[in-house]
């Protein structure tokens, strides 16, 4: 009696102590495409990463130049911000 499900058939191999050569080549075959997509979601999220702190970093700048166009505002038209 062999399970349907593929980790229970690694499994069960495993826990047997056989594992013929078919569910050998399948395991390591889905460890190399598991191994494939976790790098593609680390690189996808480091570029993302990346250019989230790339962005952020520009957006701070952008914030503090605003911040300062308005103190000077403030520093050369006193009295319109008292209003």
């Amino acid at each position: 009696m062999r399970p349907k499900s593929i980790c229970l058939s690694v499994w069960y191999a495993i826990y047997n102590r056989h594992m013929d050569i078919h569910t050998m080549m399948l395991f390591v075959w889905l460890m190399g495409i598991m191994q494939i997509l976790l790098m593609h979601v680390i690189a996808v999220s480091m570029a993302y990463l990346c250019k989230m702190l790339i962005f952020s970093h520009i957006l701070e700048l952008k914030v503090w130049q605003i911040g300062c166009i308005i103190i000077r505002g403030r520093e050369m038209f006193p009295m319109k911000w008292h209003l």
